[in-house]
C-alpha cells in the first residue's frame, strides 16, 4: 500500500503514516501537499516543533504521574475501585440458568457441578464513541473491546490531568497495559466474518501489542 501512495503522489511516505492517518480522511489530509496545508495542519506543524525542542531539552528525571485512569468490574474509576476494595465490595457478577441460556451459552454445559456461574463484569464496555475518535462504524466493530476502553480511558487520562493535548507544548507519556484479545480469537473462529476482512485488518484491531 506504502509502495502505491508513494507512486500515486509522487512522495516519500513512512510506514508509520497507515498508523497515525488510519482513516481514509486523516490519510488524505495526511498526504497533502505542503502549500494545500490548512491553518490547522499549519499550526500541528509548529506544536510538533515545541515538542521536538521540547524532547531536546527535557530532563530524563523530571517524570511526575498526575493522572491514573481505569475501568475494573463494578468501577468505572480508580477511586470508585479504591472505594470498592476498602469497604470489601464484592464485585463479581452472578448469573442464573436464564441469563446464561439467553446469552448463548449450552444448558449442558452450565449444568455441570463444576461450572462456575460468576464473572467479573466492565459495564458500558459497549459505548464506545467511534466518530469522536475518528473511526467508521465498520472499523468499530473490529475494534477489540479492550482497545476501546483503551482510548477512553487515555482520553480521559488527559482530562483528568488537567491537559489540552492539542495546545500543549510539552511531552505528555500514556503508559497502559492490555490481555490477550479473545475478541481476534472470536474473528478468526467465524469463517464468514474472517472471510470479509483481510488479516492485516484483524491484527491491526485486535493484536495486544498493536
Amino acid at each position: 500500500m506504502v509502495a502505491r501512495l508513494q507512486k500515486e503522489f509522487q512522495t516519500q511516505i513512512s510506514p508509520v503514516a497507515l498508523f497515525e492517518a488510519p482513516t481514509i480522511n486523516a490519510l488524505a489530509r495526511y498526504l497533502q501537499p505542503a502549500h494545500a496545508v490548512a491553518e490547522p495542519h499549519a499550526e500541528a506543524e509548529i506544536l510538533q516543533d515545541r515538542r521536538r525542542k521540547a524532547r531536546q531539552t527535557i530532563d530524563n528525571q523530571g517524570i511526575a504521574v498526575i493522572a491514573l485512569n481505569g475501568r475494573f468490574p463494578g468501577a468505572q474509576s480508580v477511586g470508585q475501585f479504591w472505594e470498592n476494595l476498602c469497604n470489601g465490595v464484592d464485585s463479581i457478577s452472578r448469573f442464573t440458568d436464564e441469563e446464561l441460556q439467553e446469552s448463548g451459552i449450552d444448558p449442558t454445559l452450565f449444568s455441570k457441578p463444576n461450572y462456575i456461574k460468576a464473572r467479573p463484569i466492565i459495564a458500558e464496555a459497549d459505548l464506545f464513541d467511534a466518530g469522536f475518535f475518528g473511526y467508521s462504524p465498520r472499523e468499530a466493530e473490529l475494534l477489540d473491546p479492550q482497545y476501546r476502553v483503551f482510548l477512553q480511558c487515555a482520553w480521559e487520562s488527559l482530562e483528568l490531568a488537567g491537559y489540552d493535548s492539542d495546545r500543549y507544548g510539552g511531552l505528555i507519556g500514556v503508559f497502559a497495559g492490555s490481555n490477550i484479545s479473545t475478541y481476534l480469537l472470536g474473528w478468526y473462529s467465524d469463517p464468514e466474518l474472517s472471510a470479509s476482512i483481510n488479516d492485516s485488518q484483524m491484527v491491526i484491531s485486535g493484536d495486544k501489542d498493536s
